[in-house]
């Protein structure tokens, strides 16, 4: 692991200042992060902080803290990866920050823990969620951000967002081509807002009542980017608008002879996510 000794110094001056009188109150500095882009990961100083009320978890819902793209005071495409750092060390709901960087990816990380979130057995920092930095540019501006957090209906969300505006339908062979996977992503372009599951075995149902594990907010313009988040090809036709509930098979797209179509002819040869 290669991190400047500068940063090194930052960091544990950091820690002195914690542990001595009344400069414990205070939150420590957030280290720099080194000007190169090697391979680190530091963990960020963060004081201590008594457990949240109940219901802290849908505050993103309720507008508590800021209105999405905004979550936390954190806002892809705006914030840098610094402030990002600092507002975690300061929010009453985080209990540990990380920063990491991997040598020969274009984006770097920070992961917090929520503070009553049960810790991991390898002390690794995570279990509240990621940010996504720009690692290839001076000002590292957050990419995206993926709280880990309950899973929310969707009928709440349309509830405070209305409904959503686009949907990305795909799939993917698995088992040697003997089954299907299959993924749906519901998107809120003005709040760079996107939910989804980690995968379905079977075509999912679109309507109020389903629920969604995860999400991500990201900068409302860079929404087609996100398709090379998740591996889609970059083309928009991947993207389709908001037509109401409609089934799986409405909404699903795929590349056939470099054209983006329908998936019909693959879902009827797969009933049940199994083939015939």
């Amino acid at each position: 692991m290669r991190v400047s000794l500068a940063l090194i110094l930052l960091f544990g001056l950091s820690l002195l200042l914690g542990a001595c009188g009344e400069a414990a109150t205070l939150y420590p500095p957030t280290p720099t992060i080194p000007a190169t882009t090697p391979t680190f990961t530091i963990q960020v100083p963060v004081p201590p902080k008594p457990k949240p009320a109940p219901g802290w978890e849908f505050r993103w819902l309720q507008d508590t803290s800021c209105t999405l793209p905004c979550y936390e005071g954190i806002t892809p495409g705006k914030t840098s990866a610094e402030e990002a750092m600092t507002l975690l060390q300061q929010n009453p709901l985080v209990s540990a920050v990380s920063i990491g960087y991997f040598e020969g990816d274009a984006y770097g990380f920070i992961a917090w823990d929520w503070v009553d979130a049960k810790k991991r057995a390898d002390g690794s920092i995570g279990t509240g969620g990621y940010i996504q930095y720009d690692a290839t540019k001076p000002t590292r501006t957050i990419y995206s951000i993926s709280p880990a957090l309950p899973q929310v209906p969707l009928k709440e969300v349309i509830k405070r967002y209305g409904y959503p505006t686009h949907v990305i339908a795909p799939f993917s062979w698995e088992d040697a081509g003997r089954s299907l996977y299959y993924y749906l992503y519901l998107i809120y372009q003005p709040q760079g807002l996107i939910l989804y599951n980690k995968y379905y075995t079977k075509e999912p149902p679109i309507n109020e009542d389903i629920s969604f594990g995860k999400l991500s907010i990201v900068n409302p313009d860079y929404i087609s980017s996100q398709q090379k988040l998740y591996g889609f090809p970059a083309d928009p036709s991947f993207i389709v608008p908001w037509e109401g509930f409609k089934d799986f098979r409405y909404y699903c797209r795929m590349t056939d002879k470099g054209q983006i179509v329908k998936c019909d002819s693959v879902l009827d040869a797969y009933p049940n996510g199994k083939r015939k």
